[in-house]
């Protein structure tokens, strides 16, 4: 019995790898074999624990893996995307009891583990391409994995490394004014478009702090003083 219960457990984390893999599989069957180990009251220990332990190595693994292969936007796309087969994998097979902590592993694997990395590979470059889309992805992933004092940093970080750039910059001493000008229009029309926000609210009290600590220091230098 034992045997057969062993077996009928690898079979299922199989084919629910396979699936993830891109190819198709019987959900209806899943759905059956996993509702019988319910019944029988041995869905948590014997089904559950292995199938978290498999997804959290199968997530390390992709986590990395598109890390080095794909740029910010497409990771995050991707992460996206995980996240909803997961959820959806809760609806049609899985017992309702797995769906937090499978989410919690998926997210852990692809997001907490890369918060740095995404944020040093990309971030500048969404906020100076104005990739509204991206940057709003950002946050609402980022918001999933408490990760948000990362990202207003690197806001913080972007804003005066930006602004200092322009002040310091001899060859645009003329044109300092209109090009600090220009880049608070910028970072105007990414706060009033939303990006860092949740259901479109407004700017949170925390990105508000990490729009205004680098202006003074910006203006001083601009000033001299």
């Amino acid at each position: 019995e034992a045997e057969v219960e062993h077996k009928t457990v690898f079979g299922l984390l199989k084919m629910i790898e396979s699936e993830r893999l891109g190819e198709a599989v019987d959900r209806t069957l899943l759905n059956h074999l996993l509702k019988m180990f319910t019944a029988l009251g041995v869905y948590s220990e014997s089904f559950e624990k292995p199938f978290l332990d498999r997804t959290s190595e199968f997530y390390a693994a992709e986590g990395v893996k598109y890390m080095q292969q794909s740029d910010v936007p497409d990771y995050l796309k991707h992460v996206e995307m995980r996240l909803h087969e997961e959820h959806e994998r809760c609806v049609l097979y899985l017992d309702a009891s797995t769906r937090k902590p499978l989410v919690a592993t998926a997210e852990r694997q692809l997001l907490e583990r890369h918060i740095s990395a995404i944020l040093d590979k990309g971030f500048m470059m969404l906020m100076d391409g104005n990739r509204i889309e991206d940057l709003q992805r950002m946050y609402l992933l980022f918001v999933r994995v408490n990760a948000l004092e990362s990202l207003r940093q690197a806001l913080s970080s972007y804003i005066r490394r930006t602004g200092q750039g322009m002040v310091m910059d001899e060859e645009k001493d003329k044109d300092m004014v209109s090009c600090l000008l220009e880049f608070k229009a910028s970072l105007d029309t990414i706060w009033g478009r939303k990006a860092f926000s949740k259901n479109g609210s407004i700017l949170p009290p925390l990105f508000k702090d990490a729009v205004l600590e680098p202006s003074p220091l910006i203006f001083r230098q601009e000033s001299g003083l």
